[in-house]
C-alpha cells in the first residue's frame, strides 16, 4: 500500500520540475581570441540582432524572428545567449540556443526547446570564433 502514495508524490514531483530548454555548447578559446566581438559580427551575419550586450561581463543575448507560420498562436524568435567564461588561457565560449515564444500582445515569453536551425547557428559562431570543435 505504500507504494502507491510513493508513486504519486514522484509523480507530482516530475511534473513540478522545470524543463531545460537553453541547449549549451562550448569550446575553450584561444588567449589572444576577442570571442564577444566575433560572436556579433557571426551574429549579425545570420541576421540576429542584438538583444542585450554587456562586455564587462562577458556576454550577450541576441534573437531572430522566426517567419510566423499559420498554426503559430505567438510570435518565435531564435535565441542565443553568449558568453565568455574564466580568465587568461582557461577562457570558454559557452552558448545557449533556445526558442523564446510570446512576448506580444500581453503573453509573457516562454522558453521552448530551440528549433534546429537556431542550434546549426550556435555551432557556427563556435566554428568561427573559437575554431572547429574536437
Amino acid at each position: 500500500m505504500r507504494i502507491l502514495p510513493t508513486a504519486l508524490c514522484l509523480l507530482a514531483l516530475a511534473a513540478c520540475t522545470p524543463r531545460e530548454y537553453h541547449r549549451v555548447a562550448s569550446r575553450p578559446l584561444p588567449p589572444s581570441a576577442d570571442a564577444l566581438s566575433c560572436a556579433a559580427r557571426e551574429l549579425a551575419r545570420l541576421g540576429y540582432a542584438i538583444h542585450d550586450r554587456d562586455p564587462d561581463s562577458g556576454r550577450l543575448y541576441a534573437r531572430r524572428p522566426r517567419p510566423r507560420l499559420a498554426g503559430d498562436r505567438y510570435p518565435r524568435n531564435d535565441w542565443l545567449d553568449i558568453e565568455v567564461t574564466g580568465a587568461g588561457s582557461t577562457r570558454t565560449l559557452v552558448i545557449s540556443a533556445a526558442t523564446l515564444e510570446g512576448g506580444d500582445s500581453g503573453v509573457a515569453p516562454r522558453f521552448r526547446a530551440p528549433l534546429p536551425q537556431a542550434e546549426a547557428d550556435r555551432d557556427a559562431i563556435l566554428d568561427a570564433c573559437a575554431g572547429p570543435g574536437s
